[in-house]
């Protein structure tokens, strides 16, 4: 590959975060796998949130416009110069909008997996990004060999991934984490053996919005609908008919 691409990178966050969210209505969740625009990416999600939550709209749409541009910005680094124009063709947004939930007490230690099949001039490991604008981040360990050794271990005696959930938590209980802060950017590489491992954070107290991008060439995105059984730009909305208490 062109250039070296680190599994984990965590952006740096110059100023005290302070959420333009202040809570939800409902629960909710937002899909769009199609071409990307900042500006039209960044009215389709603060609109969304903004319809499940209580928000200050122009500090939202700040927050959102920060987090995608600085994201393709990034995306576009680490490709090669043939494969720049293109790296930042398509992609695959996605935010959650959850209620407090003891559903993730106990971490659900993984790496992601494919996505699609990388389809780049100079084949490179590609990585998703992901930010917390409401509730905690999420959680990340920090590399390590002894992380890599305990999660082969656990995964060895199961025999299938979804049986090793309360092993894996048992076993990582004390490892150390990645230290991400409230509304701080990180990005992370999938499909990887060395992909970072991560779960969702103990929101078992606080409402949470999460969102998260991907980027693609048209090619790679239509291959990621194939695989995903989704329609490559459209939008995909699921909210909950039961409001927050």
């Amino acid at each position: 590959m062109s250039h070296q691409v680190p599994p984990l990178e965590v952006f740096p966050q110059l100023a005290v975060f302070q959420s333009p969210i202040t809570s939800i209505r409902r629960e909710a969740t937002y899909g769009f796998y199609g071409p990307f625009s900042s500006s039209s990416f960044t009215d389709s999600a603060s609109d969304f949130i903004l319809n499940h939550c209580a928000a200050d709209k122009a500090k939202l749409t700040q927050a959102l416009s920060s987090f995608l541009d600085d994201a393709a910005v990034n995306a576009r680094q680490y490709s090669s110069l043939s494969d720049r124009p293109n790296s930042t063709h398509s992609a695959w947004l996605c935010i959650r909008v959850t209620a407090p939930s003891a559903e993730w007490v106990m971490p659900r230690w993984h790496r992601d997996g494919r996505m699609f099949d990388c389809s780049c001039v100079a084949p490179r490991p590609h990585a998703k990004y992901a930010v917390t604008l409401l509730g905690p981040p999420t959680r990340l360990l920090r590399p390590s060999e002894e992380a890599d050794a305990l999660i082969r271990a656990v995964e060895a005696r199961s025999d299938r991934a979804g049986h090793n959930r309360a092993e894996l938590a048992t076993a990582m209980e004390g490892m150390p984490l990645v230290d991400l802060g409230r509304g701080q950017t990180v990005r992370f590489t999938w499909g990887q053996v060395d992909a970072p491992v991560h779960s969702e954070p103990d929101s078992s107290a606080e409402e949470r919005v999460f969102v998260s991008i991907l980027f693609a060439c048209e090619a790679e995105m239509r291959d990621m609908c194939r695989f995903r059984g989704e329609t490559y730009g459209e939008e995909s909305i699921w909210v909950s008919k039961a409001g927050v208490a």
